[in-house]
C-alpha cells in the first residue's frame, strides 16, 4: 500500500492559552477514597448490587477451575476465601486497590464498584461522559456507569470487563485496527468535549468479548475551559511525554496524543501486529515537538483513511473463528 511521506500538519498546531490555570494539587477531594466496605454494604444492596462474599469467590473458582487444580496454596484468592468460615462475609480481591470491590448486579452481571469523593474531578468527568447526550454518541467509549451516593462518598458501578490484551487480544490485523479506531475515537471524543484523560495507557483500556474496547480510570482526567488548555494542567500519567521530561510547559491535549501513540505501538508489540501503516500513523504523534503533533481528531481521520485502504485488500485470514 502506498503511503504519503508525511501528514499535512498545517492544522495540527495549537495555541496554548495564558488564561488562569486549574490547580493540580493533590487535595482531599481528588485523593483516593478507602471506605469501610462493610459500612456501605446495605446501601449498595438496596441499589441492586451485591458485593462479593466468601461464597461468591469460592463458587467462581469452583466453576472455572478443574477440581484437581483447586489448590489453596497455589490459588491465593481461593485459599483466602477458604480460610474464612463465614460464607456471607465480604471477600475482597487482594489484587484490587482498596477503593475497588467486585460485585454482582441483580441480573447476574459482574460489576466493579469504585469509591470516589463526591467533589472529585473523576466523578465530574464520569458523570459528564455518561450523561444522556454524550452516552448516545457512538464515539464515546467509556463503560456505562451507575452512581450510588452517600455522605461525601459516591460509588461508581461499572460492568466488569477484562484487560484488553490479557485474555482476549486482537487476533489478526483487522481486529487490531478495530481496536486502534475505537481507542482513537474515544480520545478524539474527549478532546472534542474539552476533557483531558492524562493517563492513556494499555492498563486503562478494557475489552468485553464482543470486540468492544473502553477507557477507564479518570482519576487525573480534567475538563478545561473553552478558552483553551492551560500549560499548568500536566498531571503525571503512566506515559510521560518528552516535553515534560525536559521541564517545559505542556499542552495536555498534545501530551494525550503522545501517550496515545505509545499505546498503539505497545499494543502492536504485545499482539505482534506489525504493519507499515501503524509506523506511519504514530510517527507524527510521537514527535518530540508537541506543536508538530496532530490533534486527536486528525489522528482519527487518518486512522479511518488507513483502515479503509486495508479493507480494500483481499481478506486476511483470521486464526480464530468469529
Amino acid at each position: 500500500m502506498a503511503l504519503s511521506a508525511d501528514w499535512d500538519m498545517d492544522s495540527a498546531h495549537s495555541d496554548i492559552s495564558d488564561t488562569s490555570s486549574i490547580s493540580d494539587h493533590d487535595d482531599e477531594c481528588n485523593s483516593r477514597v478507602f471506605p469501610d466496605w462493610n459500612s456501605y454494604r446495605c446501601l449498595i444492596t438496596q441499589r441492586g448490587f451485591r458485593l462479593d462474599t466468601v461464597r461468591d469467590v469460592k463458587e467462581h473458582y469452583q466453576q472455572n477451575i478443574p477440581p484437581d487444580q483447586l489448590d489453596c496454596d497455589l490459588l491465593c484468592g481461593y485459599g483466602r476465601a477458604c480460610a474464612i468460615k463465614d460464607e456471607d462475609a465480604l471477600c475482597k480481591d487482594p489484587g484490587l486497590n482498596d477503593n475497588l470491590f467486585r460485585g454482582t448486579a441483580r441480573d447476574g452481571t459482574k460489576v466493579v464498584l469504585k469509591a470516589v469523593h463526591m467533589q472529585s474531578r473523576e466523578l465530574g468527568v464520569v458523570r459528564y461522559l455518561d450523561s444522556p447526550p454524550l452516552r448516545r454518541n457512538s464515539l464515546n467509549r467509556c463503560i456505562h456507569v451507575i452512581e450510588i451516593e452517600d455522605d461525601d462518598i459516591a460509588f461508581i458501578v461499572m460492568e466488569e470487563w477484562t484487560s484488553c490484551f490479557l485474555l482476549n487480544p486482537p487476533c489478526c490485523l483487522r481486529q487490531y485496527w478495530d481496536f486502534v479506531e475505537q481507542v482513537v475515537e474515544h480520545v478524539a471524543f474527549m478532546h472534542q468535549h474539552n476533557i483531558i484523560h492524562a493517563d492513556i495507557s494499555l492498563h486503562n483500556v478494557l475489552a468485553d468479548y464482543h470486540g468492544n474496547f473502553a477507557f477507564i480510570d479518570y482519576e487525573i482526567s480534567q475538563r478545561v475551559e473553552d478558552s483553551g488548555p492551560s500549560t499548568d494542567i500536566c498531571p503525571r500519567g503512566t506515559e510521560v511525554p518528552p516535553e515534560k521530561e525536559r521541564g517545559e510547559k505542556v499542552d495536555p491535549f498534545k501530551a494525550d496524543v503522545w501517550s496515545l501513540g505509545v499505546l498503539l505501538l505497545r499494543g502492536s508489540q504485545h499482539t505482534r501486529t506489525n504493519a507499515p501503516e501503524l509506523s506511519y500513523l504514530t510517527r507524527p504523534m510521537l514527535h518530540s515537538n508537541p506543536a508538530n503533533r496532530p490533534s486527536a481528531w486528525m489522528v482519527l481521520q487518518e486512522v479511518r483513511r488507513l483502515k479503509a485502504k486495508i479493507n480494500e485488500n483481499p481478506p486476511i485470514r483470521c486464526p480464530k473463528s468469529h
